[in-house]
């Protein structure tokens, strides 16, 4: 029936779609829709299956499973199937373990009546042809045959193997007529049985005709619903598509707001870097300019035709490295008991030594009115050169 739909659908969809495309799109909603219904139903069948099988309605349950194997479309689907089929075997082999063990009891019970049928006949015979007590007790204990019994007055008119092939003949009616009750009674079981085997068959077919006018009728309001459906997906991929562009401006406008800060952190990380590459070179060159200040000694000496005149002279410290390769030096000349003095400053001052000749010179103006000896020298300050 599923097999029916399907190519009921196609055919519906081949005389009734335009374009090629939209043939293929409307089948495949439609197959993946009859998919679905064939899921639903092949659960309502197996859930018939197991309630047939835990009612023991076995042709019942078998032509359930039977319809169901056909839509077993995965393989959760046949495991659930093959479970059901083991759930139906295994009750029917209860159903038949359970009448053997009843046949079985029917025996056992069929021979505890013969015996005790049997030792009734036995206790019977005894009580009438054996009134002696002493008799009568072996005689039930089987020790003493009842015809060799004598009470001396009562003479046994039937011989105790008569009497008990009567018995036992009585017994065998009794069983022949309870046999036929009993018969009797599983022909009614059984035709009430075939009776409702037949009403739920009935019901069955009924059923699957409602399930297929169902079927039918859903596979209609699928191709009914497909054209609002199709309005509507259409819509919805518009609103998308303007959500999507909208989403994209604004993304891209995002992303050059962040790019533009990106650069500007950018730059003013390096103007920071900068700054402080300048202060530590700042620093670094301040420090050096006090380390020579506080450790360049500077002397006045009067040098071979230096036409009288008084000249600076000086050591300077070698420091390695020399973060300011060209200095000038800024010093005071003045005598010792004198309160004026001569400033000066030292173009790119070398510092090789303290003599006229491989050191530098520098004349102090005004020359001082006291000795070159009695001029005391002191270094004011170190600075960059000038020149």
């Amino acid at each position: 029936m599923a097999i029916y739909y399907r190519v009921m659908a196609i055919i519906l969809l081949v005389c009734t779609s335009l374009t090629t495309q939209a043939v293929a799109s409307d089948l495949l909603r439609l197959m993946d829709r009859m998919d679905k219904i064939d899921k639903q139903d092949f659960q309502s069948l197996l859930k018939k299956a197991n309630d047939c099988i835990r009612s023991r309605d076995f042709p019942c349950a078998e032509d359930q499973l039977r319809k169901s194997k056909a839509l077993a479309a995965d393989s959760a689907d046949k495991q659930s199937h093959a479970s059901a089929e083991r759930a139906l075997t295994e009750e029917k082999t209860a159903i038949a373990q359970e009448n053997e063990r009843k046949q079985v009891q029917a025996r056992r019970d069929m021979e505890m009546r013969d015996a005790q049928a049997k030792a009734d006949v036995v206790r019977m015979n005894c009580e009438r042809l054996c009134p002696v007590r002493s008799q009568f007790n072996s005689c039930i204990a089987q020790r003493l045959d009842s015809n060799r019994c004598d009470d001396g007055e009562n003479t046994p008119t039937q011989s105790a193997a008569q009497m008990f092939s009567d018995t036992a003949a009585q017994m065998r009616a009794d069983r022949a007529r309870i046999s036929s009750i009993h018969n009797n009674a599983m022909a009614g079981i059984q035709a009430q049985q075939a009776e409702r085997l037949a009403r739920e068959q009935q019901q069955r077919a009924q059923q699957q005709r409602q399930e297929d006018e169902r079927r039918f009728g859903q596979l209609a309001d699928a191709r009914s619903q497909d054209s609002a459906q199709r309005t509507r997906r259409e819509q919805d991929e518009a609103r998308a598509s303007e959500q999507r562009a909208a989403e994209r401006t604004r993304q891209e406008a995002a992303d050059r707001a962040q790019r533009e800060r990106d650069r500007e952190r950018e730059r003013a990380e390096q103007a920071a870097k900068k700054l402080q590459e300048a202060q530590d070179q700042a620093k670094a060159a301040s420090d050096y300019l006090a380390v020579l200040t506080r450790s360049t000694s500077l002397l006045a000496r009067r040098c071979p035709g230096g036409e009288g005149k008084y000249y600076i002279v000086g050591k300077k410290p070698a420091i390695k490295p020399a973060v300011v390769s060209c200095v000038d030096v800024h010093y005071r000349a003045q005598c010792t008991n004198s309160a004026s003095f001569s400033d000066g400053v030292g173009d790119n001052f070398v510092g090789l030594g303290t003599d006229c000749y491989t050191g530098d010179t520098y004349p102090i103006e005004p020359t001082p009115s006291c000795k070159v000896e009695e001029v005391r020298v002191t270094v004011r300050s170190f600075a960059a050169c000038r020149k």
